[in-house]
């Protein structure tokens, strides 16, 4: 941002993010992964080993295994993939079916061998790898900094507001989700600007549908269905933000 202003936003490591995640990345001056909170597997933010795509049935999910057994507060971080059973070689296959009729199948199915390929340990570091590969193909020059970098010691709102200042922003983007846990009070205390981004995912033609639209599929449904440069218009026109009702 312009005039010594600094937008800076954070998410989870999801695996294989939509849309709207990378939307956030591309309007702000720093992105902060979030790698040193807990590992949730359910609810609003269990999307950190999960995402669904589209097959020929309908939406799919592509979920990868993890040791959860006696680790019931383990950080992102902290989290390891259960490779006793091949789900790598389950996900290539899953999206070599829903997407080898795509437009632009050739240009990134490549890629998805070789990330399939190797074998992970780590939970963040499949995400991370996707992630900045995304962020390289839309040339989204945001640089990104793991908040376990921060030496962050707050929860919920605090844990936020502590990200943002130590982050060096002047003002944080957060999901829609914020609304429902973020103090605003204490960011107005702090002068830390809040801006709220509620995406809308806009239709796009979807090799494997015959139906109605599916939407807040993983980023690479729009990828290989539409490309880079389409995914870039959609990031555009999807964006909607709010600033915190007084």
């Amino acid at each position: 941002m312009a005039g010594g202003l600094c937008l800076v936003t954070a998410h989870q490591a999801n695996y294989l993010p939509y849309l709207g995640f990378f939307e956030k990345i591309s309007v702000s001056d720093l992105f902060v992964l979030v790698d040193d909170t807990q590992f949730v597997k359910r609810g609003a933010f269990g999307w950190i080993h999960r995402n669904r795509i589209l097959g020929p049935n309908g939406p799919q999910w592509l979920t990868v295994p993890v040791q959860t057994h006696e680790r019931y507060h383990q950080k992102i971080s902290e989290t390891k993939i259960s490779n006793g059973i091949n789900w790598r070689r389950k996900h290539l296959r899953a999206i070599e079916v829903a997407y080898r009729k795509s437009p632009y199948y050739k240009e990134y199915y490549p890629f998805f061998e070789e990330f399939y390929h190797k074998e992970w340990v780590n939970l963040l570091d499949i995400s991370q790898v996707f992630i900045e590969w995304c962020m390289g193909i839309l040339e989204i020059k945001t640089p990104l900094l793991l908040s376990s970098s921060l030496g962050l010691k707050g929860q919920s709102s605090e844990y936020v507001l502590e990200l943002a200042q130590k982050s060096g922003a002047s003002h944080y983007l957060s999901g829609i989700h914020g609304r429902d846990y973020l103090a605003l009070d204490e960011f107005e205390e702090h002068k830390m600007g809040l801006v709220f981004q509620e995406f809308k995912c806009l239709s796009y033609p979807q090799s494997s549908n015959k139906g109605e639209f599916i939407s807040h599929l993983s980023i690479l449904d729009a990828l290989f269905n539409v490309g880079a440069e389409g995914v870039k218009e959609l990031m555009v026109k999807g964006a909607q933000y709010e600033l915190p009702k007084s």
